[in-house]
C-alpha cells in the first residue's frame, strides 16, 4: 500500500493504520520522496558525518505567493463523487468547489494547510538530518494575516519544535516570493563549521573552507522503485508508514498549537499532554451542519 503525504489527518488515526497494516501483513510506504533522492541522502550523510561540527538546529520553510481562493456557492457534487464518503469524519456539508480537490488542505476539517502540503515533506528532512523522533514541546505563532479569502489555515506561520538537545524551526509565507537563499521550499542545517541548505534542486554548504555542492537527483521514480522492491522482498521501504506518521504528526501538532494559541507538551508517542490539545488530536464522528 502506498500512502501519499500527509499519511493521516488526526493523530489517533495512526495507531489504527499501523494495526491494520500489521494484522494484514501489508508493506506500507509513505510518499516522502526525498528519502529516495540521492542528493538528499548525501546531504543527510554530510550533516551526520560531523564535517559541519555539531548540528543542533535545522530550519525548514516554504515561501511562495498563492492566489486567494475564489468564492464558491453550494452545487451538486461532480458525477461519480460520493461526497458523504469523501468528507469522512468531517462535518457533513453541501459541496463547495473551493473545498474539493487540492483546496481541501486550506480547511481545518481536512488538512493543516502548508504544514501538511509542504511541512510533512520538509519537516521530515529536518528531523531525518537531526535524527529526531517526536518533539517534546511545540509552539506556533502567526496566522492568516494577508490573504483575505475563505481559507482557514494560516498564510504566515512560525513554529519551534523543541526536541531536547536539538531544535527544528518552521516558517511559511504564502503571500511573498522572497525566500531565503532563493529557495522556495528548503531545509537548512546549521553546524559549527558550516550551514548546509538542501532542496529539490540540490544542496550547498555555506561558511565552509571547502566548496561543497550537489546537483538535484530524481525523487519519484526511485521512491516508487523502492516501494515495489520492498513489496517483492517483503522488507521495510525507504519511507515506511511509521516514518510518514511521525512526519505528518509534526505538522498536526504545530497546527494544534496555532489553533489553541499556546505551546503544547508532547508525550513519547507523539500525543499531546494538554487536554485541549488532545481534543484536536483525535478524530470525532461527523456531525451534520
Amino acid at each position: 500500500v502506498y500512502v501519499e503525504t500527509p499519511v493521516c489527518h488526526f493523530g489517533d488515526e495512526a495507531a489504527r493504520m499501523i494495526e491494520s497494516a500489521r494484522s494484514n501483513h501489508r508493506i506500507v510506504a509513505s510518499g516522502l520522496t526525498q528519502r529516495s533522492g540521492q542528493h538528499f541522502q548525501s546531504a543527510i550523510r554530510l550533516v551526520q558525518s560531523g564535517q559541519l561540527g555539531q548540528v543542533t538546529l535545522a530550519k525548514a520553510w516554504f515561501v511562495q505567493r498563492r492566489q486567494p481562493l475564489a468564492p464558491a456557492l453550494p452545487v451538486e457534487p461532480p458525477a461519480g463523487v460520493d461526497f458523504e464518503v469523501w468528507l469522512g469524519p468531517a462535518p457533513q456539508r453541501p459541496f463547495l468547489s473551493n473545498r474539493f480537490h487540492f483546496h481541501w488542505r486550506w480547511f481545518w476539517d481536512h488538512g493543516q494547510g502548508e504544514l501538511g502540503a509542504w511541512g510533512s515533506q520538509l519537516l521530515d528532512v529536518a528531523r531525518w538530518g537531526l535524527d529526531c523522533a517526536w518533539p517534546q514541546r511545540v509552539a506556533a505563532t502567526n496566522g492568516r494575516r494577508v490573504i483575505a479569502d475563505e481559507a482557514q489555515t494560516p498564510d504566515s506561520l512560525n513554529v519551534q519544535f523543541d526536541c531536547g538537545d536539538k531544535t527544528v524551526l518552521w516558517e511559511h509565507r504564502t503571500w511573498s516570493n522572497h525566500a531565503p537563499e532563493g529557495r522556495t521550499a528548503a531545509v537548512a542545517f546549521f553546524g559549527e563549521r558550516g550551514t548546509l541548505v538542501v532542496d529539490r534542486g540540490g544542496w550547498k554548504v555555506y561558511d565552509s573552507k571547502e566548496s561543497l555542492t550537489s546537483d538535484s537527483s530524481e525523487l519519484a521514480l526511485p521512491h516508487l522503485a523502492d516501494f515495489i522492491a520492498a513489496v517483492k522482498e517483503r522488507r521495510t521501504p525507504a519511507a515506511d508508514l511509521e516514518t510518514g506518521i511521525v512526519s505528518a504528526g509534526w505538522g498536526q501538532l504545530a497546527a494544534i498549537s496555532h489553533r489553541l494559541g499556546h505551546e503544547i507538551r508532547i508525550g513519547n508517542e507523539g500525543q499531546p499532554q494538554d487536554p485541549d490539545a488532545i481534543e484536536l488530536w483525535c478524530a470525532r464522528p461527523a456531525p451534520q451542519i
